[in-house]
């Protein structure tokens, strides 16, 4: 199932558009339609997305330009680059029937997330800056990241963290 865009995906746009990404290479992890990385394309960034559903592949190519480098690959399994912003709107709910692979992410949600910090680094520039999605129902631990924005809806509270020097 690709990923379209949601509330989720609009609050990590209002993030990445926030920030200067004029001649910056960034990552668009789990691009879904390409949405994200359609953003940063049009704030002058270099732009690789990368998705695990081949379809979804398939459809961010198609929506985005050629000079944006789409990728097939589970998070940074073939990802060769190094970036200096990182955006993800990782699945991030717990378990549920009839959820699927692109909303669900292990018993508390964060299981997707975590592994993505835990290998962000080995892609990341010094100075580098990752944006990341998260929701209340999840179990990630986020203190002491900032929040780039926020919205409530009435089952979850969404927020875009920034995470820097927090590896």
């Amino acid at each position: 199932m690709v990923y379209r865009p949601r509330e989720d995906s609009r609050l990590l746009k209002q993030a990445v558009t926030s920030l200067d990404l004029e001649d910056k290479k960034f990552l668009d992890m789990g691009t879904g339609t390409g949405y994200i990385a359609e953003a940063a394309l049009e704030q002058g960034a270099d732009v690789t997305a990368v998705d695990i559903d081949p379809e979804a592949v398939d459809r961010a190519r198609d929506r985005l330009p050629s000079n944006a480098d789409v990728i097939q690959s589970d998070l940074f399994t073939d990802v060769q680059n190094d970036f200096d912003v990182m955006a993800f709107n990782p699945p991030y709910l717990p378990e549920s029937r009839g959820g699927s692979t692109a909303t669900v992410s292990g018993r508390d949600g964060a299981r997707v997330s975590q592994r993505f910090l835990g290998e962000c680094t080995d892609h990341l520039e010094d100075d580098g800056v990752v944006v990341l999605v998260v929701s209340s129902r999840n179990g990630l631990a986020t203190e002491g990241f900032e929040t780039l924005c926020a919205t409530d809806l009435w089952f979850e509270r969404l927020k875009v963290v920034r995470v820097q020097d927090r590896f």
